[in-house]
């Protein structure tokens, strides 16, 4: 159950859609490439989030909160919002 290098505190997670190239939003609803605009999930909701959307294939990846402004993903991002 759960990822072993997720453990349920108070870190919150962005979750980076790999399929689509950007953040989700807010409540579960919609993607964005601006991290400031990212939804942000307790480690319980990223868990199970990305359980259901990764049933086939390895698409949603949780971020702890910390970590994700730390990558440069502009230039990711940037290719699939032109």
């Amino acid at each position: 159950m759960g990822r072993p290098w997720m453990t349920p505190t108070n870190t919150r997670y962005y979750l980076l859609s790999l399929e689509h190239r950007a953040w989700w939003g807010p409540d579960r609803w919609g993607y964005t490439p601006d991290l400031a605009s990212a939804g942000r999930y307790s480690a319980e909701e990223a868990i199970e989030i990305c359980n259901k959307a990764n049933l086939n294939e390895r698409q949603e990846l949780p971020i702890a909160e910390a970590i994700a402004p730390l990558l440069d993903l502009n230039d990711y991002f940037r290719e699939a919002w032109k």
